[in-house]
């Protein structure tokens, strides 16, 4: 089976359709988007013995933008900067009842605040956008990572702040 770039989705719903698994994507970290690109899912094939797909679905996507974008605004916030400037920020996570609840519960044994909508991203989005940056992502894919207008200016900014003090030679 040849699949293009445009429908590798598809072509993966064919190969877990037809029970097999092509040694096309075996080792490879692979990217899926359905038919109109609003919905992605990470996959890799380990073995073409065990049939073995490792995915990361919404649930892990999400809970890996949590990580990393907690872990930015920790350095920026606490040792990032040594001119001591911070960037406050209200992040919210955005779930619906069919999250994951391992993931739930992860994302709220890291002190991130979660929050539950009803299913349907135009409910996931719009209480995303009540936070300095929303995360949402339903799991199936279908997500995103908003930032406010606000904070985007914010750190616009200090990232001009701190180039001029670098520029300057006070850092």
């Amino acid at each position: 089976m040849r699949c293009s770039v445009v429908t590798h989705a598809s072509c993966l719903s064919i190969i877990f359709f037809k029970s097999k698994l092509t040694i096309l994507f075996l080792h490879f970290r692979c990217a899926s988007l359905d038919g109109d690109a609003d919905r992605l899912v990470y996959f890799r094939v380990s073995s073409p013995s065990d049939n073995k797909v490792d995915l990361v679905d919404g649930d892990k996507i999400l809970s890996l933008f949590a990580l990393f974008i907690r872990e930015q605004l920790d350095i920026i916030n606490n040792n990032g900067s040594q001119v001591n400037k911070s960037l406050p920020a209200r992040l919210g996570i955005v779930q619906t009842a069919y999250a994951n609840g391992a993931s739930t519960q992860f994302l709220k044994n890291l002190g991130l605040e979660v929050v539950f909508t009803p299913t349907g991203v135009k409910y996931l989005h719009k209480k995303a956008l009540e936070y300095d940056i929303g995360i949402y992502f339903e799991a199936n894919g279908h997500g995103t990572v908003v930032f406010s207008e606000e904070f985007l200016s914010q750190l616009d900014s200090l990232s001009n702040e701190l180039s001029s003090e670098t520029a300057n030679g006070k850092l």
